[in-house]
């Protein structure tokens, strides 16, 4: 079994490569989802360290709220993402041959 600081830094880990190939493929292919969903990515790290912050400083304004307010919109995030590629995929018609 592995401990939660490991787990956690693994998540950290994996969410920042994530993000950063989806913001990588938005700034290629300049689509809004690979935008919102690499904003989705990074902003679920942003909460994990400032709810990780809890052990080293006593400031809930920052270590409850501020990441309450993150995880929240993570998700909201990744569902405007979702819209935006629904918007894409009925702009494009398909070629009859």
């Amino acid at each position: 079994m592995m401990h939660l600081p490991t787990i956690i830094s693994i998540s950290i880990l994996l969410n920042v490569i994530i993000g950063a190939f989806l913001l990588s493929l938005y700034f290629l292919r300049q689509q809004a989802s690979y935008l919102y969903w690499g904003s989705s990515c990074l902003l679920f790290v942003f909460a994990q360290i400032t709810a990780s912050l809890r052990v080293f400083i006593d400031f809930p304004l920052i270590t409850h709220y501020l990441a309450d307010l993150l995880i929240i919109s993570a998700p909201l995030a990744a569902i405007l993402g979702i819209h935006a590629f629904s918007q894409i995929k009925n702009t494009i018609k398909p070629v009859h041959l």
